[in-house]
Order: structure tokens, then C-alpha cells, then sequence
């Protein structure tokens, strides 16, 4: 880490004391000033490797590595547009069902009540 003043280093922990988790804060509190801008930090970098594997593992980058990885062709992809479209129409209808057997319910209690 560069050489960082001691107003710097407090103003780091100030912007980022929110990274800190509340059952660390005792253990965090007792540090010196130097490991407190390190545990930040590495809380820091530990967060941005989370979000980078999430990144990674979401379902688009996971099709565009297999299309990739498998040298994909025209073909390919209009079947995967073919299934998209076909899920998309069915998570919808599953929604709907859901939503009717929700509504279901709330008229039979409705109903239950007004008798």
C-alpha cells in the first residue's frame, strides 16, 4: 500500500467503517490504525471477488462462454432464441397461474368472511 497519511488513512476508515460487520466491530475497534485500513481493505477485495464470481456465474456470461468454448453458429443460436422465447412464455403463464390461485384463495376467505 502507498505510504498514506495519518488524516488519509482516517478518512478511509470513515468512508468504509460500513464494510465492517457489527459482530467485527469490538475486534476492529482494538486494532491500530495501519490494520484497521488493511481489514477494511481486504473486506474491500474480498466483496469484489464476490461480485466478480457473481458476475461470472450469471446465465448470460455462462451462454456467451459455452457459445465461445463451442464455436456456436447461426444455428445455435436461434434455437437458444427459440428456448428464451419458449421460457419466457412459459415462466409468464406460470406467473399468472400463481397469481389466479392466489386470487383464488383470498375470494374463498372474502367469501368466508362476508357469510
Amino acid at each position: 500500500m502507498e505510504k498514506k497519511t495519518k488524516e488519509m488513512m482516517e478518512q478511509f476508515i470513515a468512508e468504509n467503517i460500513k464494510r465492517v460487520p457489527n459482530n467485527q466491530k469490538g475486534k476492529f475497534n482494538a486494532l491500530t490504525l495501519e490494520q484497521k485500513v488493511e481489514k477494511i481493505q481486504s473486506y474491500i477485495d474480498r466483496a469484489k471477488f464476490w461480485e466478480e464470481i457473481a458476475e461470472k456465474n450469471k446465465v448470460i456470461n455462462k451462454v456467451k462462454e459455452l457459445f465461445n468454448k463451442r464455436h456456436a453458429t447461426i444455428e445455435d443460436a436461434k434455437e437458444v432464441m427459440t428456448f428464451c422465447e419458449e421460457f419466457i412464455n412459459n415462466f409468464k403463464q406460470m406467473e399468472i397461474d400463481k397469481l389466479d390461485e392466489e386470487i383464488r384463495k383470498l375470494q374463498e376467505k372474502r367469501n368466508a368472511l362476508e357469510a
